[in-house]
């Protein structure tokens, strides 16, 4: 019939398994490398192994790949050979925090989206006090630059004054220079979960699944 054998086993739920097992891991190995950053592939599957989980040395390599969770004595780089400098980390500015207008926190986060032949990777910006998307933009990677895209729609469109906080997590995508010079050059607060507590960026996870 002239169909290709990869498309004719095609199972589309066999990828979103996958997909789920592949974040659950990501979250693991961000766990380790934030108390041990210099581990590579191989000692954090020897830290992994030590607490009982099994996990093939190949796929963590290429989870780490994928999300950009390079080893901190490596040099790190961005898709198509751009640098991303080192990965800087920021304290929770807003646990606890009493909001009394708009413009006063924006959290943003990353999450995929299944469409009929492929996933597509959206990134949001959520006003904590309105809880209105502010930005957003999507990709077919995990580059910094469609975070900054939907930080640019947001910007243009509120122009929040200096002092504001940005909120997110410790991805590379947030953690990288480019996006934190971006963020100091606007007159952001920068503003960071600790890893394992996606409680402190429940309003755009909360987005996140209304949307899915």
């Amino acid at each position: 019939m002239g169909i290709a054998r990869a498309s004719y086993y095609h199972n589309p739920k066999r990828e979103v398994l996958q997909l789920k097992r592949d974040m659950e891991l990501r979250s693991k190995i961000e766990e380790i490398q934030s108390e041990l950053p210099g581990y590579g592939y191989r000692r954090v599957r020897e830290h992994l192994l030590r607490e009982g989980v099994v996990v093939n040395a190949k796929r963590i390599r290429r989870v780490m790949k994928t999300y950009s969770l390079f080893s901190s004595v490596q040099k790190l780089f961005k898709r198509r050979g751009e640098r991303l400098g080192k990965r800087l980390v920021f304290p929770n500015l807003i646990r606890g925090k009493k909001l009394t207008g708009p413009n006063q926190v924006w959290a943003t986060d990353i999450t995929f989206i299944k469409l009929l032949h492929e996933y597509i990777y959206v990134s949001a910006i959520i006003d904590i006090y309105t809880r209105k998307i502010v930005g957003w933009s999507v990709s077919k990677d995990l580059s910094h630059k469609f975070c900054l895209d939907s930080l640019h729609v947001a910007i243009k469109k509120y122009k929040p004054a200096k002092g504001i906080i940005h909120h997110s997590d410790r991805g590379v995508q947030y953690a990288c220079e480019i996006y934190v010079d971006f963020l100091k050059s606007q007159g952001f607060e920068i503003s960071m979960s600790k890893v394992g507590t996606p409680e402190d960026n429940a309003f755009i996870e909360s987005f996140f699944k209304t949307l899915k």
